[in-house]
């Protein structure tokens, strides 16, 4: 069974949730809160290791909301517990919310510089896009796609999940490998394939997406497919991410310029599509190929499925 994890955890997420947190009135949107003027208030209170993330968020603040606390801890030269007490210390309720009010106040300060530049934006948009996708082209083994084709062909079912904002994707792929007379499954609900994924085989597959390689129910799942024996493969943004490190094949859709400091969404989701179209081209090469794949009436099946779903087209 083979599991490939999409992993997506963006910075617009962030964004979502430092309103959620902001009416909720856990954090407040005034500049007494920034997390750098809380560090220089509040720098003198921290022990020796805390300071140590502390200058290291100083130095490189548009690093820091690009990673997840276990990076942090490493470039840090600290341990993740530290991180955490730190963000604490620094009157926040852990890593994760200090991050936030982070990428908001870099956010903010970005958004100011973006709306003063001259030029098309359009076409700053497009040029970005296309220097992240070669990018991860340039990055993207080719004998591994062909290696994670190769097991999803000949795998028994395919699972795929996803959480939040990048479900949409785990539900088009699903469809687009259907369309290959691959058998595969995805749903909105985490239940549904948590349970699924339960009630599988060693030759199923599980597809999971997940930018910061973190979300717990993407996480639950794959735990179980382990269990049960199947194979992992994980598309993922954060190549050090939990997620990541219980793989057994790793895609990176990781982006080196985004386009905006507060917000990656449409860079990652662009990034995994086409990781996911990549994919795809090599599982129709060996769809089509009678003498690698088990099931020799396959090509003919998929023909027939192009037909009736053209009976249904004007």
């Amino acid at each position: 069974m083979v599991v490939i994890c999409f992993t997506l955890m963006t910075n617009y997420q962030l964004i979502l949730h430092t309103i959620f947190y902001y009416r909720k009135g856990v954090i407040s949107m005034t500049s007494e809160n920034d997390v750098l003027e809380s560090i220089d208030k509040l720098y003198d209170q921290l022990f020796s290791k805390e300071r140590q993330i502390a200058d290291y968020i100083r130095a490189n603040p548009q690093e820091v909301i690009m990673m997840n606390v276990s990076q942090l801890a490493k470039a840090s030269k600290t341990s993740e517990a530290t991180v955490v007490r730190t963000c604490k210390h620094l009157g926040y309720q852990g890593y994760y919310q200090m991050r936030l009010v982070l990428s908001r106040d870099i956010g903010t300060k970005s958004n100011d510089a973006d709306l003063n530049e001259e030029g098309d934006f359009v076409q700053r948009i497009f040029e970005h896009n296309i220097q992240n996708l070669r990018a991860i082209a340039s990055r993207l083994s080719k004998k591994e796609l062909l290696t994670c084709a190769y097991k999803l062909t000949h795998a028994t079912a395919v699972h795929i999940l996803a959480i939040g904002n990048t479900t949409p994707i785990a539900l088009d792929l699903s469809f687009r490998l259907s369309r290959f007379g691959v058998q595969a499954f995805s749903s909105s609900i985490s239940e549904y394939y948590l349970n699924n994924v339960s009630l599988g085989k060693e030759t199923d597959v599980v597809i999971a997406l997940s930018g910061s390689g973190t979300a717990k129910q993407v996480l639950q799942a794959v735990d179980i497919a382990k269990d049960i024996g199947m194979e992992i493969i994980c598309i993922t943004a954060d190549k050090d991410s939990p997620l990541a490190r219980i793989s057994d094949h790793v895609l990176s859709s990781y982006e080196e310029l985004p386009l905006f400091n507060e917000s990656k969404e449409p860079l990652s989701h662009l990034a995994c599509m086409a990781i996911g179209d990549a994919l795809l081209y090599a599982i129709k090469i060996y769809l089509m190929d009678k003498d690698t794949h088990p099931n020799s009436n396959i090509k003919k099946r998929t023909d027939d499925m192009e037909m009736f779903l053209s009976s249904t087209k004007l």
